[in-house]
């Protein structure tokens, strides 16, 4: 179960969770890119010139 500590709305966590990707899917459409998620990127190891080192993650 979700439920929103500000206004009280009750719903099955999946359902929640699937309204807010499905958002960011629209979002990301009307923008014409990727929307960013607000969490800060990890730092990504380097061969010395700035080249990426390592498996890329998808």
């Amino acid at each position: 179960m979700f439920a929103c500590v500000k206004c009280g709305h009750e719903a099955n966590a999946d359902h929640v969770g699937a309204i807010n990707v499905l958002a960011a899917a629209y979002a990301a459409i009307a923008c014409g890119g990727m929307v960013q998620s607000g969490r800060p990127r990890k730092q990504e190891p380097t061969d010395g010139a700035g080249a990426p080192v390592g498996i890329p993650v998808l």
